[in-house]
């Protein structure tokens, strides 16, 4: 007898919940722990000590959770996550929008970040990658390889998956959102949750976590490159923004953002159509749109969700 049960909203929202709270504890408890050895409370870490909290926070404080909830529900695992393997055709158009989505993203981000400046004063960015070779190593690992795996687990996984038994179009707007305030930083969350539309639609249209694997590898991996070996130097670069005409630049950057996004969209239709074909040949029905709505319950909870992820966002930017 099959007692598999569907991944619903409650269990996908109870999720999100309990990333947030384990991410809080375990980073406070490897926080605490590691100051302490280092002499006190006001110490600082050194770089292993960064990057074993980083792991720890990735594999347990995100994959753990869902992977856990999953299980102790009694869910099929493979449906829960999607676990479906793409095709050779869908593999290269996810990595190409995985490229054009992040350029088309970060300046969209830019522009965002620039009008942020004109209001409230010169912005202090950290450079998460600004550290020893090892260290910046390791970061990249953590940013190319481990988060694309363990966030699509979490996101485009077990809380899509979740969302989507009411609405299919909602998940993947509330899945970004969510997404995007997961990330705790005022400078990542608008590109978080543009991406993360574009890493939604996309499992949705391919009905496979991977495609958004693949995208959020790409779009992570050209990031860190660049950032790594920027194209220009330091210099080159401050020049011409100190050079460039205010106007100019906001228009510019429009215009950029929106042919990056205008182009990743159809690159993104693109998908659908092979990924639709490919599920005709399998005799799959046309994937679903809509369901039905949320609870109100369901609703208060995601409310409740988001007001807690941007408490938490306001209190790391004040400290």
């Amino acid at each position: 007898m099959d007692t598999k049960r569907e991944f619903t909203p409650k269990l996908a929202l109870g999720t999100f919940g309990l990333t947030v709270a384990l991410m809080i504890l375990i980073s406070y408890l490897f926080s605490t722990f590691f100051r302490l050895l280092n002499g006190g409370p006001t110490a600082s870490l050194n770089d292993w000590q960064i990057i074993t909290a980083q792991f720890a926070m990735q594999f347990f404080g995100i994959l753990g959770p869902c992977v856990l909830v999953a299980a102790l529900s009694r869910t099929d695992l493979r449906e829960t996550f999607s676990l479906r393997p793409l095709s050779a055709r869908q593999v290269l158009l996810c990595l190409l929008l995985g490229v054009v989505v992040m350029f088309g993203g970060n300046y969209l981000n830019t522009l965002f970040l620039s009008l942020l400046e004109a209001v409230f004063g010169e912005l202090t960015i950290p450079d998460v990658l600004d550290g020893s070779p090892f260290y910046t190593a390791m970061m990249a690992v953590s940013s190319v390889i481990v988060a694309p795996l363990v966030e699509e687990a979490c996101f485009r996984g077990a809380i899509y998956k979740g969302l989507s038994a009411r609405s299919s179009a909602t998940a993947i707007v509330l899945s970004a959102l969510l997404f995007g305030l997961f990330h705790l930083t005022f400078y990542q969350i608008l590109y978080a949750f543009v991406v993360g539309l574009f890493l939604g639609t996309a499992v949705h249209f391919t009905r496979s976590i991977w495609s958004g694997v693949l995208i959020h590898f790409a779009a992570n991996a050209v990031s860190v490159a660049l950032t790594v070996f920027p194209v220009a130097a330091p210099e080159e670069a401050a020049e011409i923004s100190a050079l460039s005409d205010p106007t100019a630049t906001t228009l510019t950057l429009i215009v950029l953002a929106a042919t990056g996004l205008t182009v990743a969209g159809l690159i993104l239709l693109r998908l659908y159509f092979v990924s639709r074909n490919r599920d005709r040949a399998a005799g799959l029905p046309p994937v679903e749109t809509r369901h039905g709505a949320l609870t109100g319950a369901e609703k208060a909870l995601l409310v409740l969700l988001c007001a807690a992820a941007l408490a938490l966002t306001a209190l790391v930017i004040v400290l």
